[in-house]
């Protein structure tokens, strides 16, 4: 299993519709709201790097995304 973190920055005005779309990934572990220069921190949990990079496109591709970081868990 690959864990990752996804650093999210919103477009404004669409927070909450925009992250509906990424929660509802049965790949979510855990979604945050953060303040700083992100909005949202979302844990997710994949079977390979492949499926990684096949989610964190998706999540860019949301509504309301504006940007996003993939960020590697290294246990």
């Amino acid at each position: 299993m690959v864990r990752a973190y996804l650093l999210i920055k919103v477009e404004g005005g669409t927070k909450i519709a925009g992250m509906e779309h990424v929660t509802k990934h049965p790949q979510v572990k855990k979604m945050t709201w953060v303040l700083g220069p992100y909005d949202a921190i979302v844990e997710c949990e994949l079977p390979s790097m492949d499926d990684l990079g096949t989610f964190a496109r998706t999540v860019r591709a949301c509504p309301g995304v504006a940007e996003s970081v993939t960020c590697l868990a290294v246990d």
